[in-house]
């Protein structure tokens, strides 16, 4: 009450600059404005009423409206196995008495007819449209009744045994593209209860419980007892109203067991997301439940967990090092040497496990997917599957990997360590290949990852996470990091997670912007003075959390909506901390170094005025800090009325202290940014083997087709065909107008002999072998592994493979479906130098192959090994 009070007497006291700041819009792009009060949208406005209230009229467009044509597959055994990428079953829903009833389908054939909705039609679909779906099985249940087993299109084979039913997987609530989980979607199970053979379901589709009216809750009063925590005040209501919602959800987030929860939504404490959260602002904010909540993320033997993810999670999502950021950034804030201790033995026993496992001797990059992005659909083409993905060497992650080296290096210098140079030599490497492999000249930033099979390719995508991330960590030479700012990709509702956007996915990764990510874009155009992308940055974050009445997970790029992506959910904690971060890492430019802390305030001229951040502890200090005017030079710094030499304090200071800042009153320089319109990518080449060519389907919108063998561009054409020339492996690229498509699935064209595993008694496994020639070989295994389903859980088998007695490498087995057995495949592929003759090849668990499954179980079946040249 006594904020509220001090803000109406601040008002009152200067109601002319108050006035001309409410009616003069602070930043101002093509659909919306932000003013020092409000957000107006359009017919949408979101206002300030006080420091702890928020009015909001904001409805959605998409609310209760869906399209008509919705676009599904059926999946025997909940799988993605009845016909290949991109071909799905369409369907324009055109309700009488809000009742449709489909055709009957028949599992694996394509449609005969394409589905248009009429002319004179809305696309709109009636509200509580009910969906009758049909489905043909007798043919799959005739061949498992007489030949055992359904052969699918792709020549796997399901056993009769293995049936447990048909499941419906689409693009439209209640419909989801989430294969894999069967368990997990009994509401889309078909059921046969006249065992006839013809499965039906029954769908409601665009259902709305209640007639459409504004949102429920259109005013949002922040309630909880916030003392505890830094107080600010600025000339912008709005900026005050937010800063202490976003503090209420953070408290919101905090569990009966005092660890921070990753938001409405997810009751979980998840590694990536409290530790990107505690880095940008929750290590000021709150440091002990920053601390309770890292160390919930340990495995029985103290190694940071990597959560549930692609194939099994660690190895193939390999961003887990992401926690040793986070508890050092911690150590800076609270000067908690117990704290630094203990983390620093934590991140050396977890670092064990990525070396050997996780680094490439080829290019020096770490594997494992990008860093946060783990629904491999919305990322990565859809042909790559988990060993692809595990392969991929991805900018974000590697910065994490190299930052989590110089962690290491700061540690062991703070201790004495005398592991100080091999931590920085390792950091030192990984610096150079990133910069080796990941820039991409031609866009003026960095390549999303390499990827492919063998042979790998640069992805020309932006990914807006690793590009910030490269600026702040110093990766980027101090000659590219302003190129960085200006070109990467930004729409005008905030900086999408990657770009362009990838063909026939809904938003969520894809044709998305997450706050926390803005955030860290933000805070690099901050570090670089960029003062377009700063107030771009800021207008982006305020812009969503006051229309909507809380910090959303993500919302879609083309249209800032938070409806249409795929998942979402309030007070998500990263965008919470994103919030946050504007306060602390723009306006007051809080910079935290092993022994103090610097300021570096950025306040565009449109944000002038006096601000105040009260009560932040920093290590056994308490500070009361003043920032007045506006630019991103400091003219004074006073400490309790005594001027000081540097815009910094050391970290033994103690007691309470008044800190004063007063800015040169010089616009912060403005820079520039590539302001984009949406933009997708085409398809991906669906390419086959034809004889001795290689042959694909003409790409709607491609003008060319361009040919790489290994991982290199050999031929720019505009058929559609391509003579197998030589060994290696082959793909297509689609070259459309503004975007290239992912690079096709890779087609071998080399000798390969398969090596079948005869004996196995359990412990190693030992095959031997014979080649006719010296060379190199790439070595890989096909086998099953049935712990788990193919995007989530976290049983994905590992064993290192030694050939005649020396290591090569890991081989990793994701998991390929729930209690699957059946679905087989390849695992990722080691390069081996060998000479002609009779070798041994063993697979054996060691201690760096543990994953993270507290079970322990970690096992796959290996039918046989193969070697191809």
């Amino acid at each position: 009450m006594k904020q509220l009070l001090k803000s109406i007497a601040l008002a009152i006291a200067f109601p002319t600059a108050a006035m001309a700041q409410q009616s003069t819009p602070i930043f101002q792009s093509e659909h919306f404005s932000l003013y020092a009060n409000k957000i107006v949208q359009e017919k949408n406005e979101a206002k300030a009423i006080s420091p702890l209230q928020l009015n909001s009229n904001y409805k959605s467009p998409l609310e209760g409206r869906m399209s008509r044509r919705i676009s599904f597959k059926f999946a025997i055994n909940g799988l993605d196995n009845e016909q290949g990428f991109g071909i799905d079953h369409h369907l324009v829903l055109l309700p009488k008495n809000n009742k449709v009833e489909s055709i009957v389908y028949i599992f694996g054939e394509k449609d005969s007819q394409k589905a248009v909705i009429p002319a004179g039609v809305s696309d709109v679909l009636e509200p509580n449209t009910e969906l009758t779906l049909r489905l043909d099985m007798r043919h799959v249940l005739a061949s498992f009744k007489e030949k055992g087993f359904y052969q699918t299109h792709d020549g796997s084979q399901i056993a009769a045994s293995d049936f447990k039913g048909v499941w419906v997987a689409g693009n439209a609530q209640p419909l989801n593209w989430d294969f894999g989980q069967p368990e997990l979607q009994k509401h889309l199970q078909l059921q046969d209860p006249d065992g006839d053979g013809i499965y039906q379901i029954k769908l409601v589709f665009n259902k709305v419980e209640k007639p459409l009216k504004p949102l429920p809750i259109p005013s949002r009063t922040v309630k909880a007892d916030l003392s505890k925590f830094p107080q600010y005040q600025s000339p912008q209501l709005l900026s005050d109203a937010l800063y202490n919602m976003s503090l209420e959800e953070m408290q919101q987030n905090i569990r009966a067991d005092g660890a921070l929860m990753a938001g409405a939504k997810w009751e979980g404490v998840w590694t990536r997301d409290v530790s990107y959260s505690i880095i940008l602002a929750l290590a000021i904010a709150d440091p002990e439940a920053a601390k309770r909540s890292l160390m919930q993320k340990l495995t029985a033997d103290w190694r940071i967990i990597q959560d549930t993810g692609t194939g099994g999670s660690w190895p193939i999502s390999s961003d887990r090092m992401i926690w040793a950021l986070a508890a050092w950034e911690i150590y800076k804030v609270t000067g908690d040497k117990a704290w630094l201790s203990q983390a620093y033995s934590i991140i050396q026993n977890s670092v064990k496990a990525d070396l050997a496992t996780l680094a490439n001797p080829q290019t020096g990059l770490f594997y494992g997917e990008s860093s946060f992005m783990d629904w491999r659909e919305q990322s990565y083409p859809a042909w790559a599957d988990p060993r692809d993905i595990y392969k991929s060497q991805c900018l974000s992650t590697n910065i994490i990997h190299y930052q989590t080296y110089k962690v290491l290096a700061s540690i062991a210098f703070e201790k004495g360590d005398t592991l100080l140079n091999q931590y920085n030599k390792i950091a030192d490497s990984l610096q150079r290949s990133i910069n080796t492999h990941l820039w991409n000249p031609k866009t003026g930033y960095y390549g999303q990852y390499l990827y492919g099979r063998n042979y790998l390719s640069l992805s020309p995508r932006s990914e807006a996470l690793g590009e910030a991330l490269a600026i702040l960590s110093g990766v980027a030479p101090q000659d590219k990091q302003a190129s960085i700012i200006q070109n990467t990709p930004v729409m005008e509702y905030g900086v999408p997670c990657m770009y362009p956007q990838v063909a026939e996915q809904s938003p969520y990764h894809n044709d998305a912007v997450w706050p926390f990510v803005q955030a860290y874009y933000m805070w690099a155009a901050a570090d670089l003075k960029q003062g377009k992308a700063v107030e771009h940055s800021i207008a982006s974050i305020y812009r969503q959390a006051a229309l909507f009445l809380t910090n959303k997970e993500n919302l879609v790029a083309s249209t800032g909506d938070y409806l249409g992506t795929a998942i979402n959910s309030d007070r998500q904690l990263w965008s919470v901390a994103a919030n946050l971060s504007v306060v602390y890492r723009v306006f007051f430019g809080l910079r935290f170094n092993s022994d103090q802390l610097y300021f570096a305030p950025i306040v565009p001229k449109a944000w002038a005025g006096t601000r105040t951040l009260k009560g932040l502890k920093y290590c056994k200090s308490t500070l009361n800090i003043t920032v007045k005017g506006f630019g991103s030079k400091i003219k004074t710094i006073t400490m309790d009325g005594k001027s000081l030499p540097r815009p910094e304090l050391d970290n033994t200071l103690q007691g309470t202290h008044n800190i004063v800042i007063e800015l040169d009153n010089t616009d912060v320089p403005k820079g520039s940014q590539n302001i984009v319109k949406p933009l997708t990518s085409p398809a991906t080449p669906h390419v086959l083997r034809n004889g001795k060519q290689i042959v694909w389907a003409a790409v709607p919108e491609a003008t060319e087709y361009q040919v790489f063998i290994n991982g290199k561009k050999v031929a720019t054409q505009t058929q559609t065909s391509y003579n197998l020339d030589g060994d290696g492996e082959y793909q297509v690229l689609a070259v459309a107008k503004g975007a290239d498509s992912f690079l096709s699935e890779p087609i071998s064209n080399y000798e390969a002999r398969n090596f079948f595993v005869q004996k196995y008694a359990g412990g190693a496994l030992d095959i031997q072998f014979k080649v006719e020639k010296d060379g190199i070989y790439w070595l890989d295994f096909f086998y099953a592994n049935g712990n788990g389903p193919i995007n989530t859980d976290n049983k994905c088998a590992i064993r290192s493979v030694l050939v005649d007695g020396a290591r090569q490498g890991a081989a990793v087995f994701p998991q390929r479906g729930s209690n699957d057995w059946t679905s087989k495949g390849f695992s990722n592929a080691l390069p081996v130098k060998l000479t002609e003759g009779q070798h041994t090849l063993r697979l054996e668990l060691q201690l760096t192959d543990a994953n993270m499954n507290e079970s322990q179980i970690n096992e796959a079946h290996i039918e046989y090994l193969r070697v191809s040249q």
